[in-house]
């Protein structure tokens, strides 16, 4: 049909073309909303396309500049505030996303970076270019995920260099280690790495990473503990947490159990040993911490969160705003349990008895330090309260082996 056939039968229907009229500056809208979502080519709402102000006035300045992703702030973030040195050099952020980075926005980050990977390239290069020049490199945590491994690549492309400084090391399953589970990617492509000790580089030398590039410093998560002086007192903490300085405290620190294990089965079984705990401090006249995780994974669901909640034995310290960072946690515990996290470790470096929560078959490898485990909420009975009368230390071969896998020979501070 013509258009002047359209229009003709049109005027049949003189309600249509009214509704056409009134509506007509609604589609426009929308398709110039459409046109102006297609010229940006789909980039996320989320994507930051500038350099924050403290960053552009660190590049001003004449010391050496290093930029570093912010992601978990009590993971990489973290482990960077603890090698900050402004006198020899500055350590800025370079935001690829708006704010600080919700669990929410961050798996959004992380999976646009896998299913676009060019885009997500070019969001990076949009930023990094105009700067190269005034940057002495760039600082990753980890560069398995195509989130921080495109980074890398385009560093390269752009010659910056790139130094990997772990914020985790092996303590599950060896094979699942720094591994992406999708692209199967477990080799660094950084630089250099700046690594924990002898397990790392074993492990990263095994599959093809040049050993020269390699260099044991330490972690400096577990040098904090050398000589660590407390913030509060016990009387504050018990405030804060509204538990009773007189009792005994045992401190859970809870893992989102996603990355070497079957996440299902490990968080159902890690709820169990909080039950158990919670039931265990009831029965023997003790208190309960639940320290969420850092990556803020709901891990404990409603209804074991209301009954930790409802409790005068217990206490949940939320990964939203902690009471405390985890150095005063362990320190002010009387036993430190988990299922696998290196707070296990760190409250052997504080001083503390530590006892794994063993609820999941896994090889724990914190067993050649001499940590004991258990497995049931008897076995925990048992052991729990022989430990929170007596404490425990570990040997002197048990802190050196850990030493030698997880530090340069020594926790000595210099991390």
């Amino acid at each position: 049909m013509s258009i002047k056939g359209i229009k003709s039968e049109l005027k049949k229907y003189p309600w249509v073309v009214k509704t056409y009229k009134r509506i007509k500056p609604f589609i426009r809208k929308v398709e110039n909303g459409k046109r102006a979502q297609s010229s940006r080519q789909g980039v996320p709402g989320w994507y930051s396309d500038h350099l924050d102000g403290p960053t552009i006035i660190a590049l001003e300045s004449n010391k050496p500049v290093y930029l570093y992703i912010p992601w978990i702030a009590e993971h990489g973030d973290s482990l960077v505030k603890k090698i900050r040195h402004e006198e020899k050099y500055l350590l800025r952020p370079f935001k690829l996303i708006k704010g600080e980075p919700s669990n929410h926005i961050r798996r959004k980050a992380f999976t646009f970076a896998r299913k676009n990977p060019d885009l997500y390239r070019r969001m990076v290069t949009k930023k990094l270019l105009p700067i190269k020049k005034d940057i002495s490199g760039l600082i990753l945590t980890f560069d398995w995920a195509p989130v921080m491994r495109v980074i890398a690549e385009v560093c390269h492309d752009l010659e910056i260099p790139v130094i990997l400084i772990p914020h985790e090391s092996v303590f599950v399953d060896r094979e699942k280690y720094y591994w992406d589970p999708v692209a199967k990617a477990s080799l660094p492509i950084s630089d250099v790495i700046l690594g924990w000790g002898g397990l790392q580089k074993e492990i990263f030398v095994e599959r093809g990473y040049p050993e020269e590039r390699f260099k044991a410093v330490g972690a400096p998560k577990f040098d904090t503990y050398h000589g660590y002086q407390p913030k509060v007192t016990r009387h504050q903490f018990c405030n804060l947490f509204g538990l009773s300085e007189d009792k005994k405290i045992i401190l859970f620190a809870s893992q989102p159990l996603d990355s070497q294990l079957d996440t299902e089965t490990a968080r159902v079984s890690q709820r169990a040993a909080i039950q158990d705990l919670l039931e265990f401090c009831e029965e023997n006249n003790s208190q309960l911490i639940v320290r969420l995780p850092p990556s803020k994974d709901n891990i404990l669901g409603f209804d074991l969160y209301q009954k930790l909640e409802s409790s005068i034995n217990a206490a949940v310290d939320d990964a939203n705003f902690y009471m405390t960072p985890p150095e005063e946690a362990l320190f002010h515990s009387d036993l430190v349990t988990s299922v696998n996290s290196t707070m296990l470790f760190e409250g052997v470096l504080i001083g503390r008895p530590a006892l794994s929560m063993k609820y999941v078959e896994f090889e724990q490898i914190w067993e050649k330090v001499g940590i004991p485990a258990v497995h049931n909420k008897a076995e925990l009975t048992a052991r729990g309260i022989d430990l929170l009368e007596k404490g425990w230390s570990p040997s002197d071969s048990g802190i050196q082996w850990a030493a030698d896998m997880f530090s340069c020979g020594q926790f000595d501070g210099q991390a």
